[in-house]
């Protein structure tokens, strides 16, 4: 037996050696069963860490606060907050339809600096002389401390200096009116020195039109010193025959609206036989069909440029805000394809460096208000404008305010002329500081000491709050800007809800139509069609 064991010894261990024996042997910490168990754990686990810095990450930084609710604090916005695509936005102003809302208030906080008020400093870059502008030009501007063209003017002021017609579309206070007239006027200088015989009195090279008299006496104001150095005529007519011409030179350069002009073609006063360049200044209202025949009378009489003719009149459409149905509009008239568009980031946007307060109150509580704000705003030496839709509203606030020895002015389509020129020109020097108006003045004029916005009566279109509140916050503005409105409505609810909707999301407004009147006509049309389906059911019935 020990013979049998000695011989097999060597042979087992031969046969064992070939198996390699691991230094440390798998030690079994988590028992079979539980392995699958541990696994969805620790996935469902990264997941919500995932979904924890998402949240991190969507919450924006909480020491800037954009919105803010009153009774709603819970829906409060900050700057940097996102949300998910697939979730619906909770808006703070939703339920401010319904009449338990009443005494809530909803705050659009600012959170940057007055983009304008550095728009013209000088810093090396970009200049009017390398834009194309002549020296007398340049020095002009200079003058007026304007050191450098603002992103608007070094687009538009090339191509027009070009001849091509523009679509330029921006946000108020930027500068729009110098990225028209300079190369405007360059063009006319440059003409007139290759040949003087081809103007003359009654046949200028370019037309200006304008929406109202006051905006056109503004325009006129910013051109004159600027063509005076050029001996480029400028003159404004507001009534009668055209005035005011430069150096009583030739009207090289006319600006006026759109009536005043198509009576003074028919009367003979005016020949369009040598207009190389057309302007619409705030276009998207003189393409509002209550401006539609004279508008179109001009329209109509020139001849635009487009890609297949290169002779024919330049077309400069200026605004804001330009409304959807623009190719709709246009197209009888010039390929809306051919002209150059140009805009700028801000474009439609709620200004970030305004506040903007929103106040739910019921319609009988707003002439007290009113009067309290009106009284701090005097007593402090605030300027501002009292907007409302309509032009009763308007006289009514006027005499209202008077009444409680609240000094103020206004400004409607039923006060005569020269009373809203010598009313605007107070309001401007700061002999008073309150204005009353419709939304004759919430387009194109020049409110640069206004620091109070305040909506009586909430603007029942986008394109119109954008145009009321960009009376504030403009170049050379105080810097604690306030725009107030008065909800009492549910128009006015629902143009809120558009307005936070786009701050929320970081989006520009979508819905811009300025057609108003069209609007109303088409909204009067889908409720008689409702009527007449409803009487012929009781027709049918009976």
């Amino acid at each position: 037996m020990k013979a049998l064991k000695s011989a097999i010894a060597p042979i087992s261990r031969r046969y064992f050696a070939s198996f390699e024996v691991p230094n440390q042997l798998p030690v079994i910490t988590v028992p079979k069963y539980l392995e699958a168990n541990i696994k969805h754990l620790k996935a469902r686990l990264k997941r919500e860490e995932q979904q924890f810095l998402e949240r991190v990450a969507r919450a924006g930084n909480r020491n800037v606060l954009l919105i803010s609710s009153k009774n709603n604090p819970k829906l409060n916005h900050y700057l940097g907050q996102t949300y998910r695509k697939d979730t619906q936005i909770s808006l703070a102003s939703i339920s401010w339809k319904k009449r338990k809302t009443i005494g809530d208030k909803i705050t659009f906080h600012a959170f940057s600096p007055n983009p304008f008020n550095d728009l013209y400093s000088d810093d090396g870059g970009v200049t009017f002389a390398s834009l194309g502008l002549s020296d007398q030009i340049v020095e002009a501007l200079d003058a007026l401390n304007y050191k450098k063209p603002s992103n608007i003017q070094k687009q538009a002021i090339p191509i027009i200096l070009s001849k091509q017609g523009v679509i330029c579309s921006a946000e108020t206070g930027c500068g729009k009116t110098l990225a028209y007239l300079t190369p405007i006027i360059e063009n006319v200088r440059r003409m007139k020195l290759s040949n003087r015989e081809l103007l003359n009195k009654r046949a200028p090279y370019a037309i200006i039109v304008v929406p109202s008299r006051e905006l056109a006496l503004q325009v006129a104001d910013v051109a004159r010193p600027l063509a005076a150095c050029s001996s480029v005529g400028v003159a404004v007519t507001i009534g009668g025959k055209p005035q005011d011409c430069t150096f009583n030179l030739n009207y090289d350069i006319l600006i006026s609206t759109a009536g005043i002009i198509t009576q003074h073609v028919n009367k003979g006063f005016l020949s369009l036989r040598n207009v190389k360049t057309l302007v619409l200044d705030e276009a998207d209202t003189l393409l509002d069909d209550s401006f539609t025949y004279s508008v179109w009378d001009l329209l109509q009489t020139l001849k635009f440029k487009n890609k297949d003719c290169n002779f024919g009149c330049q077309l400069v459409l200026v605004s804001a805000t330009f409304p959807s149905n623009l190719k709709e509009a246009l197209d009888n008239y010039i390929d809306v394809q051919s002209l150059e568009k140009i805009s700028t980031e801000k474009l439609h946007c709620i200004m970030s460096h305004v506040k903007q307060v929103f106040l739910r109150l019921d319609k009988k509580d707003r002439q007290m208000k009113i009067i309290r704000m009106a009284q701090e705003n005097e007593q402090a030496k605030k300027a501002t404008i009292i907007f409302t839709n309509r032009t009763p509203m308007c006289n009514f606030l006027y005499y209202y305010l008077n009444e409680h020895q609240i000094p103020c002015l206004r400004l409607n389509k039923k006060v005569p002329e020269d009373e809203r020129i010598e009313n605007f020109k107070k309001f401007q020097s700061g002999e008073t500081n309150i204005l009353v108006a419709t939304d004759l003045g919430s387009r194109g004029l020049d409110t640069t000491r206004v620091s109070h916005i305040i909506n009586y009566e909430c603007p029942h279109y986008t394109s119109d709050y954008i145009h009321r509140a960009g009376r504030t916050g403009r170049t050379g503005s105080p810097n604690s800007c306030v725009v107030t409105s008065f909800v009492c409505f549910k128009p006015d609810a629902a143009l809120l809800n558009q307005l936070e909707y786009a701050i929320r999301k970081q989006t520009s407004i979508n819905v811009l139509d300025s057609n108003i009147k069209r609007i109303v006509k088409e909204k009067w049309r889908q409720k008689l069609q409702k009527l007449n389906a409803i009487g012929n059911e009781i027709h049918i019935a009976t």
